[in-house]
């Protein structure tokens, strides 16, 4: 029996469009930074839930419509449900439960832009991401009573000490320059961010699975609320919009191509969002994350290349790449994608358990078949 099998899940397809939206949403904001040299994070911030509105509200909308005349839903495949009477929460609750994930999505964007640590290292919100698996889970041990099985155990173990260990790794080959004090406050702040979102995933989940709520409406909601905390946010006499133009752009032309990508970000966000709340409602969020940073390995190599990361120190890269790869292998091993037949650990996977289940239904149809056989013969 081989000791590591490898499986591709349905609808993994979700996963990939929303991971390779958000990277180009990041690549075009390094492009419009560098072309423009400005910073436009609270533009980013009304355009992010702008798409959250405008994709809930079209795909909500849509989908409705297509329910009412085909009596069936194209987009997504997904249902609309309206369990009135079976939902275990009332409205109220609902709306602060949605109100919470905005507030968490809010408070996630705005920490990792404002505090984001890139004078460490530029790709370390990538090495750090799997946070985000680590503190979904937990969410889901205490609030939801989730069972952890042994992989998953073993992974979450796995994934917290290589975590500990690349702080570690960063902290003893960071710039001299760099104070303690300011690199564990940047790291906290960090964590922090990647927490609020894993608490945003988690609620989203909820909404769907307890109360029933249909996802697109849901982030409908989200956006709704997410304008009050974005306006909040931004109360800033530089983050107008009209300032940072007359200040920095003076060619119309160049107005017109930074609106135009400013659209596309728009158009992105929709995207990012759209397929974000989808992938939580058909994975858990510990296996949305995974996304995040199974990747990790290649951008490590791209940015200690390209953009002389990890203060062109090649311990600390190759340190960091091993590390990386290990995060990579668990967090696939957590979701199930690689099965590791030692140890027990793939006694409790799906694949083992349904492997079992066949075995013991091809037993019984075969001990079914003899008992015929038996009883024609001494007939």
């Amino acid at each position: 029996m081989a000791c590591i099998r490898i499986q591709v899940k349905k609808n993994i397809g979700y996963l990939i469009v929303y991971f390779f939206g958000s990277l180009l949403r990041k690549i075009l904001c390094v492009i419009i930074k560098e072309n423009f040299d400005i910073t436009l994070t609270y533009i980013y911030l009304y355009l992010m839930i702008l798409g959250e509105i405008m994709g809930g509200l079209l795909i909500f909308l849509y989908q409705y419509n297509s329910k009412r005349k085909r009596k069936e839903i194209k987009y997504f495949g997904l249902n609309l449900i309206y369990y009135k009477n079976i939902a275990r929460d009332g409205n109220f609750k609902k709306a602060l439960l949605i109100c919470f994930a905005s507030f968490f999505d809010i408070l996630d964007y705005v920490y990792s832009n404002m505090y984001h640590p890139s004078i460490f290292s530029e790709c370390v919100d990538l090495r750090l991401s799997s946070t985000q698996t680590i503190a979904s889970a937990l969410i889901f041990i205490y609030a939801f009573k989730y069972k952890m099985k042994k992989h998953h155990k073993v992974s979450l173990i796995a994934l917290g000490l290589c975590l500990c260990l690349s702080i570690i790794i960063d902290v003893i080959f960071k710039n001299k320059y760099i104070s303690l004090k300011t690199f564990f406050f940047s790291y906290f702040v960090f964590i922090f961010s990647e927490i609020c979102f894993s608490f945003n995933n988690c609620i989203e989940k909820y909404l769907f699975d307890v109360d029933y709520m249909n996802p697109f409406q849901i982030l409908l909601f989200e956006g709704l609320f997410g304008v009050i905390f974005s306006l909040i946010a931004s109360i800033n006499p530089n983050s107008r919009f009209k300032d940072i133009i007359e200040n920095n752009i003076k060619e119309t032309g160049r107005l017109i191509l930074l609106i135009f990508l400013l659209f596309i970000y728009f158009l992105l966000s929709m995207i990012v969002n759209a397929y974000k709340v989808y992938a939580n409602i058909t994975f858990l969020p510990m296996a949305r994350s995974l996304i995040e940073y199974i990747l990790n390995p290649i951008f490590n190599i791209y940015f200690f290349i390209m953009k002389l990361d990890f203060n062109n120190n090649y311990y600390s890269f190759f340190l960091s790449e091993i590390l990386c790869i290990i995060i990579s292998l668990f967090g696939c091993v957590y979701n199930e994608y690689i099965i590791l037949s030692f140890c027990g650990l793939d006694n409790e996977t799906d694949f083992a358990i349904k492997e079992r289940a066949n075995q013991t239904e091809s037993l019984s149809l075969s001990n079914i078949d003899d008992s015929s056989s038996s009883n024609y013969d001494e007939d």
